[in-house]
């Protein structure tokens, strides 16, 4: 019979701890590093907000220019659709065509599309254009520097791929965060209780997933998501990954008994209690644990 000390010290930090708070660690510093914003300023400019039918098959109108000269990056359009049969459309700007859209029948449909980049530094958005057969009406058009935006603890914008008009961390705070964030499982003490870990693992996954779709959105769709930086915190603040690591009680010992048959269990005995009245390694003891199928392998 061998006797194996875990721990001699309450919770000892273990590797097999280190995939588990590894993962939203990362997932932290990578969203940290591409989407997360200390300061954003929106753009909105509303070019129409009352319903306009085509003439002659088409509708134009002017683009204003926005505030201070800004260049907007996304173009808000919706359509809706009066007639039986789907409605192909063409909509372009300055003369460029941006997209080719087919409204359902029937229907109004929102369409986010992207604007080029300005050609010149005195060049204004020009006038927009979308034309088509059918009993169509054209509702609504924006163009902005986003496509949407949510506040409250949650705060994000959505954007267009590829923008990179909002302030991002300095590089100095962006690599000290990493640090801190990789180190945040070790420094971290487990919750004791079944239910707190339970409840604070299912937050934590719901962070990580969270997490992970922000970082797959660029990459899957047109669309981009940036965090502020009190969503990041409070992200960071959710995730001391440590908790999904079962607490080591201290003093506990794992016994591995080999049998004549050469099969290897491998059981726990109590903690080790000590007994008065005697000195040396004979004052303590262990005392028995029943062993249990899920000490075994």
């Amino acid at each position: 019979m061998c006797v194996l000390p875990t721990s001699t010290k309450g919770h000892a930090l273990s590797i097999e701890r280190w995939p588990l708070w590894l993962l939203p660690a990362l997932l932290l510093s990578a969203v940290l590093h591409s989407a997360t914003a200390t300061h954003f300023e929106p753009i909105r400019v509303f070019a129409l907000i009352t319903p306009r039918a085509p003439e002659g098959g088409a509708v134009r109108l002017d683009v204003a220019e926005a505030p201070d000269g800004a260049w907007p990056t996304a173009l808000i359009v919706r359509i809706r659709n009066r007639g039986s049969a789907p409605v192909p459309l063409t909509i372009a700007i300055r003369g460029s065509e941006l997209a080719r859209p087919s409204v359902q029948a029937l229907r109004a449909q929102r369409f986010d599309i992207d604007l080029p980049p300005r050609k010149t530094p005195l060049e204004a958005p020009g006038q927009l254009e979308v034309t088509g057969p059918g009993d169509w009406v054209l509702e609504y058009v924006e163009v902005a520097n986003l496509y949407g935006y949510s506040s409250g603890a949650l705060a994000f914008i959505v954007v267009p791929r590829g923008t990179r008009e909002y302030v991002r961390p300095a590089s100095t705070s962006l690599w000290l965060a990493t640090v801190l964030l990789l180190t945040l499982g070790a420094i971290q003490r487990p919750l004791r209780h079944r239910v707190g870990r339970r409840a604070h693992a299912t937050l934590v996954g719901l962070v990580c997933i969270f997490l992970g779709l922000t970082l797959v959105a660029p990459l899957a769709t047109s669309y981009a998501v940036v965090l502020s930086l009190q969503t990041f915190v409070l992200c960071a603040l959710l995730v001391p990954a440590s908790a999904f690591a079962l607490p080591v009680p201290a003093h506990d010992h794992i016994v591995i008994v080999i049998d004549e048959n050469k099969a290897y269990a491998m059981i726990t005995t109590g903690p080790v209690t000590a007994v008065t009245g005697l000195t040396g390694p004979d004052r303590f003891r262990f005392r028995p644990v029943s062993n249990r199928p899920k000490f075994k392998f």
